[in-house]
C-alpha cells in the first residue's frame, strides 16, 4: 500500500470544513492490522500503538501552514516533523492524520512499508519536502 489520502478529506475540503492551518489535527501511529482506505472517515483507536514516550491519540502537528505555489499551480500542506522523544515502540506500520477539530475525521494515512521501532530513542516522523499533501493543477 501507498500513502492515501480520503475521500472524505477531499470532498470536506471544498466545503471548507477544514481549516488546516487552525484546527487540531493529530498524528497516531498504528500497527498492522489496520486496513487503511480511502473510504475510512473516523479515527478509532482500535489498531493504535502503546509505548514508553507515546501518548494515546498521538501527536499535535505544529506550525501547520499552506502554501499556494503558483509557478508549479499547486498548494502544498506541511507542518513541523514529529518526534517522540525517548519512546520504546514496537510495530508502527502506519501513521494517520486526523483532524480533532471536525469530528476526528482521516485525512491521510501514511504507509511506513514496514514495521518501525524504537528503544529508548527518538521516533520520528519526517514529511516529504514537498509537504504532507500536495494539490497539483493536472
Amino acid at each position: 500500500m501507498s500513502n492515501i489520502v480520503t475521500n472524505q478529506f477531499l470532498t470536506k475540503l471544498q466545503e471548507k470544513a477544514y481549516d488546516l492551518e487552525n484546527d487540531t489535527i493529530k498524528v497516531a501511529l498504528l500497527d498492522e492490522n489496520e486496513t487503511p482506505s480511502k473510504d475510512d472517515t473516523t479515527f478509532n483507536d482500535t489498531n493504535e500503538i502503546s509505548g514508553t514516550g507515546y501518548t494515546a491519540g498521538g501527536a499535535t502537528l505544529a506550525n501547520s501552514t499552506v502554501t499556494q505555489d503558483d509557478s508549479g499551480d499547486l498548494a502544498k500542506w506541511d507542518a513541523t516533523d514529529i518526534t517522540w522523544s525517548t519512546a520504546t515502540i514496537t510495530d508502527a506500520r502506519y501513521a494517520v492524520i486526523y483532524d480533532t477539530t471536525v469530528s476526528n475525521d482521516i485525512i491521510a494515512y501514511i504507509d511506513f512499508g514496514a514495521n518501525k521501532s524504537s528503544v529508548a530513542s527518538d521516533f520520528k516522523i519526517i514529511w516529504n519536502a514537498s509537504g504532507i499533501i500536495t494539490i497539483a493543477q493536472a
